[in-house]
């Protein structure tokens, strides 16, 4: 089979005589969010070929960040179809740390790994595998292990510039595209070029530590934790819309609402801030079902979750004064881009300067 690289990480499979079903895979370089891009197309393309079990090399792995975690578990699937061999030890420890024994298998050589993806050649019975987890409960797990890692390095005092850096750049990387906007200029300025000398003095590691991983990290979990909260808040007054009929008034004013009754004497109407009734006498009229809510479900599904389209749908709720909905549609931006001003102008959002609650 051919091999590929992308960026600063070489990929290379190759078919394993025998062994129907089954590819060795040898790495060199990085995996992260910009290089597991080509790994993952490379071996979805196997998989279309009916390549579906791997061996993997990793002696040439230098780094693996969360993105890279969670592909491998997704890859490893019941836990079978997956064997990474000659695990370096830096990269090692930090899988050990996680407790990712029962999802991912780590061996020495070639051939046990091969004797663990290969049926053929497993000589236990079935029964004797071991059970995997649910994929959302494996990735759930790698995002918390992560967090715990940043944690562990972050106090540890023989931690090297580069490690915290790296636990910085796996706990940015499981939080929404984005959020690396939000770090102070000053401070990104110092973190990259911390990053570009790959070292530093005391003061520098003090730094890593105190202000990126015990000031800004949780500060940008605690912003993507109330974005998160305020999503599923809104999904419930989105679905069922406020202003769904159209109010004309005698004197030129329009509003919109619901029409939850008409006597004689009132027309009672449910807005967004609440209950209000108004005099018959100065209703002109009322179109149902042609308020800017009712339209709202479409307009959603034709921004498609693209940035674009979402931010288009953001500046309609704001003409057409929808509140919960435009709130709802900040929180989906940011979602996508956690430094989108609008949105977070929207919400009243800050951008989180690290102070602790």
């Amino acid at each position: 089979m051919m091999g590929s690289g992308m960026a600063d990480l070489a990929i290379d499979v190759q078919e394993l005589p025998g062994v129907r079903g089954a590819g060795k895979v040898t790495l060199r370089g990085p995996i992260d969010g910009r290089t597991v891009l080509a790994l993952r197309t490379e071996l979805s393309g196997q998989v279309q070929r009916g390549v579906d079990r791997f061996v993997v090399d990793m002696s040439g792995v230098t780094y693996v960040n969360s993105t890279g975690l969670s592909f491998f578990i997704t890859l490893a699937g019941d836990g079978d179809r997956l064997a990474l061999v000659r695990v370096q030890p830096k990269v090692k420890v930090v899988f050990e740390m996680m407790g990712l024994g029962s999802l991912l298998k780590m061996v020495d050589t070639a051939e046990e790994g091969l004797r663990h993806v290969a049926p053929a050649a497993r000589p236990e019975p079935a029964s004797a595998r071991r059970p995997g987890l649910g994929l959302a409960v494996a990735l759930a797990l790698a995002a918390v292990a992560i967090l715990a890692v940043s944690l562990y390095l972050s106090a540890n005092p023989v931690a090297t510039a580069e490690d915290l850096i790296r636990a910085i750049d796996a706990g940015l990387d499981r939080l929404p595209p984005g959020t690396r906007n939000l770090i102070p200029p000053q401070d990104r300025t110092r973190l990259e070029t911390l990053r570009l000398r790959r070292g530093g003095n005391p003061e520098d590691l003090e730094f890593l530590r105190e202000r990126m991983l015990r000031q800004l990290l949780p500060a940008f979990e605690r912003d993507a934790e109330f974005v998160k909260a305020r999503v599923a808040e809104l999904q419930v007054k989105v679905k069922d819309p406020t202003a769904v009929d159209v109010i004309r008034f005698k004197d030129g004013r329009r509003m919109e609402g619901r029409v939850l009754a008409e006597t004689e004497e009132s027309v009672q109407v449910q807005g967004w801030a609440g209950r209000a009734a108004y005099s018959r006498s100065d209703v002109l009229g009322i179109d149902r079902g042609r308020g800017a809510g009712a339209r709202f479900a479409a307009k959603l599904g034709e921004a498609g979750g693209a940035l674009e389209g979402l931010a288009r749908l953001l500046a309609w709720c704001r003409e057409a004064n929808l509140k919960h909905e435009g709130d709802y549609v900040s929180c989906l931006i940011l979602e996508r881009d956690a430094s989108h001003e609008p949105a977070r102008a929207r919400l009243g959002l800050r951008k989180p300067d690290g102070a602790r609650p």
